[in-house]
């Protein structure tokens, strides 16, 4: 009796794989997606498999957008030396661009309940940037003391405009025209942002035979994005710095081999 158990426990087994094989391979059948290179039934619909999904052929020819941005830029600087420790220059750069785009859904799809839709897009954009430096640099100013200096201002304009508009459902199937719908079936919408920030900014440092520090910075802006009374923040910074490393040598000193540099820094 222990004989005839194992070949009926292994005819079994295979059985029950063999069957859900069966099942497996009938419930997911195969399906060349080059069978639906043809995009169009005949009625003019889109030809695909199911009523779900999207037919890749058709929205290659009858889902598209398509956008056009023209675009300059420019920049352009002057700079003029007084002397060897004294210079001074002046800056101007501009980005400006275009953009027109548009989204075409023709009709046929089992998207939008089939209908064909139309959306229509441009886009204004540029910012112009003004400045101006005047840097000064001098060793040995009195004595072994030396200094830098630097002076400047920007002024930045930005603005952007945009119209959109769009029809959800074309009245005449694909004519693609934005008043080819009907009032509740269209849209429109306009964007504008503007804004200005002028600046002042420096710097002014003092050194010391070029081992020891000490600088400062600045800088006020005024943004046109805040009210009259807020627009302008301050913003200043010190900070000293010590090379040791190049101190000992200056005093005559030697540093150990191993040690090459050394510097002390601190700021606010």
């Amino acid at each position: 009796m222990r004989i005839m158990r194992y070949p009926i426990f292994f005819v079994s087994v295979l059985f029950l794989l063999s069957a859900c094989n069966k099942k497996q391979t009938k419930e997911t059948p195969y399906m060349d997606i080059r069978d639906y290179s043809n995009p169009l039934t005949d009625e003019g619909k889109i030809n695909w498999y199911n009523n779900s999904g999207m037919n890749p052929y058709w929205a290659e020819l009858y889902n598209t957008n398509h956008d056009t941005r023209n675009r300059f830029l420019m920049n352009a600087s002057l700079k003029y030396k007084f002397t060897d420790w004294l210079n001074a220059e002046i800056k101007a750069g501009s980005d400006m661009y275009n953009t027109e785009s548009n989204n075409k859904l023709y009709a046929g799809s089992n998207r939008n309940n089939g209908n064909s839709q139309y959306s229509l897009e441009e886009k204004k954009f540029y910012e112009n940037n003004f400045s101006f430096l005047i840097s000064a640099q001098k060793d040995h100013l009195i004595n072994k003391f030396g200094g830098t200096m630097t002076f400047g201002g920007n002024l930045m304009e930005r603005k952007s405009t945009g119209l959109k508009g769009d029809a959800t459902k074309l009245t005449v199937p694909n004519l693609f025209n934005l008043l080819n719908s009907s009032k509740n079936d269209r849209n429109f919408k306009e964007t504008y942002n503007h804004k200005k920030i002028n600046s002042l900014y420096g710097t002014l440092g003092i050194n010391y035979d070029g081992w020891i520090f000490l600088d400062a910075t600045f800088r006020n802006d005024w943004s046109s994005a805040l009210s009259k009374e807020n627009r302008s923040f301050f913003y200043p910074s010190i900070s000293a710095s010590w090379i040791i490393s190049d101190m000992v040598g200056k005093i005559g000193k030697m540093m150990p081999s191993w040690f090459t540099y050394a510097k002390v820094r601190a700021s606010f």
